[in-house]
Order: C-alpha cells, then sequence, then structure tokens
C-alpha cells in the first residue's frame, strides 16, 4: 500500500496519539473528581473522554484512508503524544486546568492537521476535523466557564 500525502498523515499520526492520551486524562479526571459539585464534573469529564473515544476511531480510519498503517502501540502514543500527564491527587480546579491546556493542544493539532487537509485537497478528512473543532470548542467553554478565575482563562 503506498502512503499518500505524509506531511498529512504525520500530523494525523500525532493527532490520533493526542486524542489516546487526552482520553485517558479525561477519563482520570471523571474517577478522581471530588467535591461539592462531584456529579456536575464526573458527567462533564465523561462526555468529554466518551468523546475522544469516538474521535480516536475516526482519526485512525483518516490515516488508513491515506494508504498508511496507525499507530497502535502504547510507545507508539506516547513518543507522538504532545498532551503532558496529570498528576495523581489534583483538585478540581487542577483537573480542570490539566483538561483545558490539554484540550488547547488538541485545537491546535486540529487547525494544524485541516490546514493540510485542505492543502492536500482531502475535503474528507477535513470536514472530519471540523466536527472535532467545533467539540473542542464547546469542551473549551465548557472547562473555561468552570475555571476560576484566578487561572486567567
Amino acid at each position: 500500500m503506498t502512503v499518500n500525502k505524509p506531511e498529512l498523515v504525520n500530523i494525523l499520526a500525532t493527532l490520533l496519539s493526542d486524542y489516546v492520551v487526552i482520553k485517558y486524562v479525561f477519563h482520570g479526571a471523571h474517577w478522581n473528581v471530588v467535591g461539592q459539585d462531584f456529579s456536575q464534573y464526573h458527567e462533564m469529564f465523561a462526555t468529554f473522554y466518551e468523546d475522544a473515544e469516538e474521535a480516536i476511531d475516526i482519526i485512525g480510519e483518516d490515516i488508513r484512508k491515506l494508504g498508511s498503517p496507525t499507530p497502535a502501540s502504547l510507545s507508539d502514543f506516547l513518543r507522538l503524544t504532545t498532551i503532558p500527564e496529570v498528576p495523581s491527587g489534583a483538585s478540581v480546579q487542577e483537573l480542570l486546568k490539566s483538561c483545558y491546556e490539554a484540550n488547547e493542544l488538541i485545537l491546535s493539532d486540529i487547525n494544524d492537521a485541516f490546514a493540510q487537509a485542505n492543502s492536500d485537497n482531502e475535503q474528507g478528512i477535513a470536514d472530519d476535523l471540523a466536527a472535532r473543532d467545533s467539540a473542542h470548542k464547546k469542551f473549551r467553554w465548557m472547562m473555561k466557564a468552570s475555571l476560576d478565575p484566578k487561572y486567567g482563562y
């Protein structure tokens, strides 16, 4: 199988890896949130990690459409990701801050991939990425509305 558009494949491989990692950032926040507003945050983080799970499949399939194998091992994902680890035992606000920052990295990845997909005339992939952009901008709004203003977001 010939790999088409290797630059787009590389950008999508990083995006896929970031999605795998952000899924666990969101899921870890879902598991570890405590406090007065537990139910609200528990549900919000579930919305985020469930969306990431769906995105993983979409991005992986987009890479395959370009004729390339996808990263598939944990070592591949960890080597390619730009998402930092979230410390255990974080407060709700620290979890939100970490999730917000990871979401911003995903948005940056999406924008890079979208620009390259358009440049490569890959409208189907660009459409997938546009939907991802919209979802993560909504997540940004939800997290920003929940963050303590002292974080400056």
